[in-house]
């Protein structure tokens, strides 16, 4: 004898009583088939994660039995022909439902703790990075006060800057090629220009 466990829904239309008839009807056939019902838990009345056959809730309901292999396939025949039951699902072998459940609720406390620990860590280096970061501010204000004496000079490079690329868009393309390698060359070589006089020779 094998152990299985069997889920199966209810119609919605069944009554409390016409519900308890069913399961009662279901746990015969177990027997029927040479089975020994273990344990049977009905969940009540669930709506249905997705619509089944358009009804959009059941009577959810869980039974573990022992039954030779040879009468699993009768039983799913006559599930499957039945009218009150809209799904079932039988599977071999008993998964412990309790036992896990109560193990992954203190395992998720535990964490819980654990990241709560982790919280109150990060807070309080926060906390200790946020005196160094008041003392920044003070630091940066010292050297903004030295730095408006310096500003008419920097305002005067951006103009000068400014000038020279709209002197550069009103050269022909041919001229244009021939500035590039001046305009390369570095500013301490370059020859002054040479004052011609417009005076005549005597």
């Amino acid at each position: 004898m094998n152990e299985y466990e069997l889920m199966y829904i209810l119609h919605p239309r069944l009554s409390a009583d016409e519900a308890t008839a069913s399961v009662e009807r279901v746990s015969q056939q177990v027997v029927s088939h040479g089975g020994e019902v273990l344990s049977l838990d009905n969940w009540g009345r669930r709506r249905l994660a997705y619509p089944i056959k358009h009804h959009f809730e059941g009577t959810y309901v869980l039974t573990t039995f022992n039954m030779p292999a040879e009468g699993t396939k009768a039983l799913e025949q006559q599930l499957t022909i039945a009218e009150d039951v809209i799904r079932h699902l039988l599977i071999r072998g008993i998964i412990p439902f309790e036992g896990r459940h109560t193990e992954d609720r203190a395992a998720r406390g535990a964490r819980d703790d654990e990241r709560r620990g982790d919280d109150s860590r990060e807070d309080a280096r926060d906390e200790d990075r946020g005196a160094p970061e008041a003392a920044a501010p003070a630091a940066a204000e010292a050297p903004a006060a030295e730095a408006p004496a310096e500003a008419p000079a920097a305002e005067s490079a951006p103009a000068a800057e400014a000038s020279q690329p709209a002197a550069e868009a009103s050269q022909p393309a041919g001229e244009e090629q021939a500035a590039e390698p001046e305009a390369g060359a570095p500013a301490g070589d370059e020859e002054p220009a040479r004052a011609t006089s417009t005076t005549p020779a005597e």
